[in-house]
Formats: C-alpha cells, sequence, structure tokens
C-alpha cells in the first residue's frame, strides 16, 4: 500500500497522502475549467497570465526594492515588497487583459476581473511558499531535476497549483460557466 501514495521511509505520511490530492485538484480543475463551452480557453490562458505576472513581479520588485522578509524561515530570499508588488502587478495586468480577452468596456467589468486577479495572485504566493516550506521541512534544494537550476517542475508550477482551484470556485459561485 505504501506505493499508493509514494511512502518512503523517514518521510511524512502527511505529506504522502495529500501529494496525490495536491496534484488532483488542480489537474481536475484546470480540465474543467478549460472544457468552459464559451471562455475555457480564454480562462486558461488569462490565469496563467496572472500567476506568472505574479511571480515575475515579485521577483524583479522584490528584489529591487527588498525591505522586510516575507517568511524568513520558509523562504529567505522573499520580502514584503515583492509580494505586495507581484499581487498589484497582477491585479492590474488581471484588468486590462480580462477587457480584450472576454470583450468587456473598461467600467463594465474590468475591475471586477482585477480583483479577482488580486486574489488569485494571493493564492499564487501561498502556493509558491507553500511549495518552498515542504521542501525545508522534507530537507531538500529541489522538487526535482527536470527542470534544473529552478528548483524543480514544481517550483515552476507550485502558484499555478493553488490558483486553478480558486478560478474554478470564482467561475462556479459567480456563475462564469
Amino acid at each position: 500500500a505504501n506505493w499508493l501514495v509514494g511512502y518512503r521511509e523517514h518521510s511524512s505520511s502527511f505529506l504522502a497522502i495529500l501529494g496525490p490530492i495536491y496534484v488532483f485538484i488542480p489537474c481536475f480543475s484546470l480540465i474543467w475549467i478549460r472544457e468552459i463551452a464559451v471562455y475555457g480557453f480564454e480562462f486558461v490562458f488569462w490565469l496563467f497570465l496572472i500567476v506568472c505576472t505574479t511571480d515575475t513581479c515579485a521577483y524583479v520588485f522584490g528584489g529591487t526594492i527588498r525591505g522586510p522578509k516575507l517568511a524568513p524561515t520558509i523562504s529567505p530570499g522573499k520580502t514584503w515588497s515583492g509580494f505586495v508588488a507581484g499581487i498589484l502587478s497582477a491585479g492590474v495586468v488581471g484588468g486590462t487583459a480580462s477587457g480584450y480577452w472576454f470583450h468587456l468596456d473598461l467600467l463594465a467589468g474590468n475591475w471586477k476581473w482585477g480583483v479577482i486577479a488580486l486574489i488569485i495572485a494571493v493564492f499564487a504566493q501561498l502556493g509558491d511558499l507553500g511549495e518552498s516550506w515542504v521542501k525545508r521541512k522534507m530537507n531538500v534544494k529541489d522538487s526535482g531535476k527536470l527542470i534544473p537550476g529552478h528548483g524543480g517542475l514544481l517550483d515552476r508550477v507550485d502558484g499555478f497549483m493553488t490558483s486553478v482551484p480558486v478560478m474554478a470556485f470564482v467561475i462556479l459561485v459567480f456563475g462564469l460557466n
């Protein structure tokens, strides 16, 4: 039964059980979002844009502005300035891109999508911190060797993994499907 959940000696049983759930829910949510008839592809692309904007702007502005550390024991390089800049940048990009992809006029809907982007950006950052926390807990530097020098594959998609279910929830709550 250990092979079902990837359990290894000296590893965390909780994380071994949580791992498949952590992968399944975002994958299921992503497929569900993509299959939405009218804007499925656009929703996925918009979400990808938001997560990439959050990551990139947090890195650039956090490294430039610096300031107090966000979570020094989990991820020593992350700063509050990067956290805030990443979220605000995602809000601006999300609101702007929604007008183009979802054919909204500036006053009617862009601000709503900007707010949704802000929320998703927070979850993207939490996903990034969560993945860093797991790596620290398991005492590993990288989550894999598929992408050398980038912390592994999970380090590239950690924000996306937490943002996709949030996007699916937003679509359900606001009846966007």
